[in-house]
């Protein structure tokens, strides 16, 4: 693909516009509006900072070699219901990973004695937040 001005959103460039978003939304007090950072078992601004910096290292790489990159995706290029097949899947496997840890860590913390529910441990609460804002805006 060629960087011509008819056609200037290349893939690369797309693919460098999501990192940097990220980038940008994993910034520790932007992200700290959404989650809490501050558990009561180790902190997270460190993480957040790391994953920050990699997704901004990222752009820079992608940005850099666009054209590359762009040679690359039209040479490897999945079609559509391959794409949609791999999205679905790729989702599905990440839910059943969390679902999967979330029994694991529950099933640790009660087995190994460890103090406390895990709720507690995490620092959660029990009713999600959208539950609370549910009956605050049914009032």
């Amino acid at each position: 693909m060629d960087d011509s001005p008819l056609n200037p959103m290349t893939p690369a460039l797309w693919l460098f516009l999501v990192c940097l978003v990220l980038a940008i939304l994993l910034w520790p007090p932007l992200l700290e509006q959404v989650v809490s950072l501050n558990w009561k078992i180790c902190d997270l601004h460190p993480v957040a900072f790391g994953s920050q910096l990699l997704m901004a290292v990222m752009a820079i790489i992608i940005f850099v070699g666009r054209r590359q990159v762009d040679k690359w995706l039209s040479l490897h290029k999945p079609s559509g219901k391959t794409l949609v097949f791999t999205l679905v899947t790729l989702s599905f496997l990440i839910i059943i990973s969390l679902a999967a840890m979330e029994s694991a860590c529950a099933s640790f913390v009660t087995r190994c004695g460890l103090p406390g529910n895990r709720l507690i441990i995490s620092g959660f609460s029990m009713i999600p937040y959208w539950v609370g804002l549910i009956f605050r805006i049914s009032r």
